[in-house]
């Protein structure tokens, strides 16, 4: 897996919602889970995480916690891998 879009497609075939987002944090992979109802939203979800570029490779940012200070750095497969785990586990 090389690219933002093969990671999109390979989360989504676990029915996972991703999609690519450039903004502030850079070139980054959203990935969620549990879509939620809330009014004057289109669009909200109770799990999501964060699929970053970091030193030539990747990190997974949990939004709600606390950014470690040095995330871990993986290959986008690995860390694609590491997003669904995570959001399996959030509570």
């Amino acid at each position: 897996m090389n690219t933002r879009a093969e990671a999109v497609k390979y989360l989504q075939s676990f029915g996972f919602y991703a999609i690519e987002r450039t903004w502030v944090m850079g070139d980054t992979i959203f990935v969620a889970a549990e879509p939620i109802e809330m009014p004057g939203i289109s669009l909200s979800f109770r799990k999501a995480v964060y699929i970053y570029p970091r030193n030539g490779l990747w990190s997974v940012d949990d939004i709600k916690g606390p950014r470690p200070s040095d995330p871990r750095c993986v290959p986008l497969q690995e860390a694609c891998d590491i997003a669904m785990e995570t959001l399996q586990n959030l509570i």
